[in-house]
């Protein structure tokens, strides 16, 4: 559980929203099950971690329509790439500079842009001497 834990800060200090889901803690599922579940869910990400996950400090991730096994730096990194190529996509070329250089409330018009339904939920962490915009 420590692990989980250790993930789920790990990705909300990268800024990403987290839905620990435990209700399958201490359960026994089938590789084939879980890979199914996996797969056939709707979230925009998933990762899964198991005993063996757990032991290689790893999460089992959907992407591209496959199960694989990455670091949690690799599934933030892919996060974060996959969002910044939408917000090429639908906004123009934006590079990291850019991105940097972007106050939260320029961030949260463009992702509204993107996502106009509030399909992706986006939160910033504000550095101590910054002020949230009104």
């Amino acid at each position: 559980m420590r692990f989980t834990r250790t993930l789920q800060q790990t990705l909300l200090r990268a800024g990403i929203d987290v839905i620990l889901q435990e209700k399958f803690q201490n359960a026994v599922i089938k590789p084939q099950s879980l890979s199914r579940l996996i797969l056939e869910s709707t979230a925009p990400f998933l990762a899964v971690v198991g005993d063996r996950n757990v032991r290689n400090e790893t999460v089992s991730a959907r992407l591209n329509e496959t199960l694989v096994e990455i670091t949690p730096c690799q599934f933030v990194t892919v996060i974060n790439a996959r969002w910044r190529d939408a917000l090429v996509e639908q906004c123009g070329c934006l590079s990291d500079a850019d991105l940097v250089e972007m106050s939260e409330m320029e961030l949260c018009r463009t992702a509204q842009k993107i996502h106009p339904q509030g399909m992706f939920y986006i939160c910033f962490q504000i550095r101590p001497n910054q002020t949230l915009p009104s």
